[in-house]
């Protein structure tokens, strides 16, 4: 004998949504993804899929080192006697990948320039006072006399 005892309350099963893929480790290897019942079919309702888990194949790329722009031309020297400095620069235009480097040592270069001394600002000189009138240079008629002075500095 059969009976009727109400309705029956009903619900679709209830999924998570996927969760992000696993780490691929090998070139050929599998990853994979999943998700989770989170309340299942009741009654009527329709009910949970059976495959809760994907996979698919992983692809691994070789490593690869970052990419790195051409050098700029170089700067003015800094100083303009007495030993200065240029430079010159690059920049990183895409990431490494796959494990790969990317030496930051090589972004930016230096080299001396305008190495030659700077002259010496130029001194006022100073003078001795003038010597004594010396004798003249003839006996008799037209002649000439001299006095000297010295540069001290």
């Amino acid at each position: 004998a059969t009976c009727h005892a109400g309705h029956c309350p009903s619900r679709d099963c209830e999924l998570s949504g996927w969760s992000d893929w696993s780490f691929c480790g090998l070139p050929g290897g599998q990853r994979y993804r999943e998700r989770k019942v989170v309340h299942p079919a009741l009654g009527d309702g329709e009910g949970c899929p059976k495959a809760l888990q994907e996979t698919a194949g992983c692809h691994v790329a070789e490593p690869q080192d970052c990419e790195l722009s051409g050098w700029s031309s170089w700067s003015v020297c800094d100083k303009a006697c007495g030993g200065g400095q240029a430079f010159r620069s690059r920049a990183v235009r895409a990431p490494p990948r796959g494990g790969g480097e990317c030496p930051a040592t090589v972004l930016r270069e230096t080299r001396p320039c305008n190495t030659q001394l700077c002259a010496a600002p130029p001194v006022d000189c100073r003078l001795s006072d003038w010597a004594d009138w010396g004798g003249c240079s003839a006996r008799c008629g037209k002649g000439s006399r001299e006095r000297t002075r010295t540069v001290r500095r």
